[in-house]
């Protein structure tokens, strides 16, 4: 009976007389299949340097000892510690899909053929002299470094070695949706060093979407640490910047749809830290700046465009900011402002702030022994601090020892701090971090559910 109504609604279906109430299950079952068959098509393949196995990249034992020239689409490539060259990821696009480059780990190395936990338990390195490490020549690319967190432990380290002028992850012309997550790159030179004289990222001929995220960047001189022309779609967020000499932090020419959130600097130099010819919606929030070596000093800015050039910058928004000792010009300013807003940053020590252009602000904090803070004070609402407002800062720890008069109130995301607590009300803490005392810990949920 069952194989007779089978047959039967095949009949209908082929008649065009199927009755609505298949439709559904039909279009469902289409579905599924498409969506199995694609994640059966992907695959996991394997990186070992040193492997003596076929090189068919099928299991550990049998791993490629470097990466193919040549990737596949939506599949996923586990790397195992070890040193390795550069490489250029020029596989065609093909649709959406990405390729993924992933540090394996003890906890996350695909297959167990072959594993063993020491393949996972350091750092990949990725270093080439003479070039670019790393080069980006079509889109849809993710670069997981998979373990680690601030400085330590990322599982791709990416570097030129000493003493090479070029720069260090290059983005071709036109390229999208990339995504570098976990990586510690350095062009390797320290404080007033000759040597490696260009950007750690750099992308001159536009693109878009572009994120990097929990990743250690430092060490440059002369250029920026980031570099970017004509950029749509950039998302900087929880990555610590280190010793930036001479150059921005974040160069940005022509680029809209910028979100720099959640990161940390820690002794940079040059025109500004985030500087931009033409910026258009951009979205600063959350972040730490700080000085603790006096050779690191800014020029023109902290944020601005280029002073006395034509230029214009519109729905600039720089939310929840922490300064400390900031050298130089600690202005933030914009020719040819619109839309330009500065509220809840924290200031404390370092040069006098200042507003440049047609610049609103208001609820800002700011502390000086030497009495630096009146473009702050005189707001209607921004108030005077006071020593003693950081937990810790021989320890470099910029979290509120004390609670600050309430902020402005603003929308999500700006209503959650640097480490996700909520601000709410008289709670509303001023700069990067809620103060502990105030805070309120987001519900989250639990991280080990299945669907069975």
């Amino acid at each position: 009976m069952n194989g007779s109504n089978k047959l039967w609604n095949e009949m209908m279906f082929a008649h065009g007389t199927i009755r609505m109430r298949w439709v559904p299950t039909l279009f469902l079952a289409l579905v599924l299949h498409v969506l199995f068959a694609s994640a059966a098509m992907a695959a996991s393949r394997y990186v070992r340097a040193g492997a003596t196995g076929s090189g068919s990249g099928a299991d550990w034992t049998n791993a490629y000892t470097v990466l193919p020239t040549s990737l596949v689409r939506g599949d996923t490539y586990y790397i195992a510690d070890g040193s390795y060259g550069g490489y250029n990821f020029n596989t065609p696009a093909s649709g959406q899909q990405y390729i993924y480059i992933k540090k394996a780990t003890p906890a996350d190395h695909g297959t167990d053929v072959g594993w063993v936990d020491t393949y996972g338990d350091g750092q990949v390195l990725l270093r080439t002299t003479g070039k670019g490490a790393l080069e980006f020549s079509t889109g849809y690319w993710q670069l997981l470094g998979n373990q680690g967190q601030g400085k330590s432990n990322l599982g791709f380290v990416i570097t030129n070695g000493d003493f090479v002028g070029s720069d260090l992850i290059r983005l071709g012309g036109g390229v999208s949706n990339i995504v570098l997550d976990r990586i510690d790159a350095s062009q390797q030179v320290f404080y007033g060093g000759e040597g490696n004289l260009n950007d750690i990222i750099y992308g001159a001929s536009g693109g878009s979407n572009l994120t990097v995220s929990n990743s250690y960047l430092h060490d440059t001189n002369w250029y920026a640490a980031v570099m970017l022309i004509g950029w749509d779609g950039v998302l900087f967020e929880n990555n610590f910047f280190e010793n930036n000499y001479r150059k921005e932090i974040l160069s940005c020419r022509e680029c809209t749809n910028l979100t720099w959130r959640g990161n940390t600097h820690k002794n940079a130099a040059g025109t500004g830290y985030l500087v931009g010819q033409n910026p258009v919606n951009w979205y600063i929030y959350n972040n730490v700046f700080y000085n603790t070596d006096s050779r690191y000093t800014t020029t023109d800015c902290i944020f601005c465009n280029w002073y006395g050039h034509g230029m214009t910058a519109k729905n600039i928004y720089i939310y929840g900011n922490t300064f400390y000792n900031v050298l130089g010009a600690a202005a933030i300013g914009y020719d040819g402002a619109s839309n330009v807003v500065a509220k809840n940053n924290v200031f404390y020590g370092g040069a006098p702030i200042n507003w440049r252009g047609a610049i609103e602000h208001d609820y800002n904090w700011c502390y000086s022994a030497s009495g630096s803070c009146s473009a702050v004070t005189s707001e209607a609402n921004g108030q005077s601090g006071s020593a003693g407002a950081f937990v810790d800062i021989a320890g470099e720890n910029f979290r509120l020892a004390i609670p600050t008069a309430a902020g402005a109130s603003l929308p999500a995301p700006y209503n959650s701090d640097k480490l996700g607590v909520l601000r709410s009300g008289t709670n509303w803490d001023r700069g990067a971090y809620s103060f502990s005392g105030n805070a309120t810990v987001p519900l989250q949920a639990p991280g080990n559910l299945r669907v069975q």
